[in-house]
């Protein structure tokens, strides 16, 4: 299985904490899954059901954006709230 920044997005969207975890331990290509996860599990007993993607963005934009030139890797960022 291949798992995607966007494959981290969207498993926080739908709150599958667990999904979030297997998938970032199993290509390590995400820092912070186990908060995610927590933060998840608490909006979870909050109540909630969904998250909201605000922003979404990679270091490369940001580079190009401030520079005028990009890296040959690059990292991402995502905001959302629950």
């Amino acid at each position: 299985m291949r798992y995607s920044g966007r494959d981290f997005i969207e498993a926080a969207r739908a709150m599958d904490a667990r999904g979030l975890l297997a998938g970032s331990a199993e290509k390590c290509n995400a820092c912070g899954a186990g908060a995610a996860a927590a933060t998840i599990s608490a909006a979870r007993v909050l109540g909630k059901t969904e998250g909201v993607l605000l922003a979404h963005t990679n270091s490369n934009e940001i580079m190009r954006k401030k520079m005028g030139s990009t890296g040959a890797e690059s990292v991402g960022y995502a905001a959302m709230v629950f």
